[in-house]
């Protein structure tokens, strides 16, 4: 029987968490890296590191094919490796940053390449990594019905995404990841000794890094999943009690929240993906919290 083959485009936190789950059940593993200094550190997880920086361009996906790389290839990197490898590959893990913090406007654009790439080398299933940031605007329960609010700049971009992976790919599952934590990311680090804090009511819509990693095997062990799936804890306590919890767990200095408190509260449910049998291993953050 062929090895299973998976691909990582963008390796960061949550890719180097994959990795190994992947590895354990003996999946043949290539992640991608922007930066040169990281591929030693790829290469150390067991995994082939590869050098890919994004915007691709169809002169260096055609140039791959046939052995070289284009000059004009538009990649940051310069001189990142030709596209071969990709030859093989049974699934593509899409885990880029969009970057809207720094104004960049790109990451559907990104993302369509991405999908073009898998389609030219033939790769049967993508599973792109979106945000419930696309529920912005938006207050109470909201799920993957929710009709959204595509006047804001930020929901349109993940949104158009999103619809390049569904439409472009016939086994295609996208992932909307609630807030990200779990090792090196303890959420006490970002909120310790802040003060004037706003929203203490607003309740936490967070997922643990291991459940993040569970999430995607699952839909790749699953041939039948496809479409959109919230992953988030279950539970969604105030974000004065999880962050307060937070620092006395680690021994930090507790934010003082103020009376400040936006009328938008809402919850990401995340039932759709539980029904179907996922489960999480963290799906109270503040039992993990006690634990840490």
């Amino acid at each position: 029987m062929k090895q299973q083959h998976v691909a990582i485009i963008g390796c960061g936190w949550v890719g180097q968490a994959l990795v190994p789950a992947l590895l354990a059940q003996q999946i043949r593993v290539s992640a991608t890296t922007t930066n040169p200094a990281k591929l030693e550190q790829l290469a150390k997880l067991g995994c082939q590191p590869k050098l890919l920086s994004l915007p691709l361009t169809s002169n260096q996906a055609l140039s791959s094919r046939q052995g070289t790389l284009a000059s004009d290839d538009g990649c940051s990197a310069g001189g990142d490796e030709a596209l071969e490898w990709l030859e093989g590959v049974d699934t593509m893990v899409i885990s880029i940053t969009p970057k809207f913090k720094h104004g960049s406007m790109a990451y559907p654009d990104h993302v369509a390449s991405l999908v073009k790439l898998a389609n030219q080398y033939q790769i049967g299933r993508v599973v792109l990594l979106s945000s419930t940031g696309i529920y912005q605007g938006l207050s109470g329960t909201v799920d993957e019905q929710s009709r959204l609010m595509l006047g804001e700049p930020k929901v349109a971009l993940l949104h158009q995404a999103e619809q390049a992976v569904l439409s472009g790919v016939n086994r295609a599952c996208v992932l909307r990841l609630a807030g990200l934590v779990g090792p090196k990311r303890h959420p006490a680090r970002f909120m310790a000794g802040k003060e004037g804090v706003g929203n203490a009511q607003t309740p936490v819509n967070l997922v643990h890094q291991l459940d993040v990693v569970g999430a995607i095997l699952a839909m790749l062990t699953e041939h039948q999943r496809h479409g959109i799936y919230n992953v988030v804890s279950e539970t969604h306590p105030t974000r004065a009690e999880f962050y307060q919890l937070a620092c006395r767990q680690l021994g930090l200095t507790a934010p003082q929240f103020t009376d400040q408190q936006e009328p938008q509260l809402r919850v990401v449910a995340g039932k759709k993906y539980q029904q179907l049998g996922g489960q999480l291993r963290w799906p109270d953050l503040l039992t993990w919290l006690e634990s840490a």
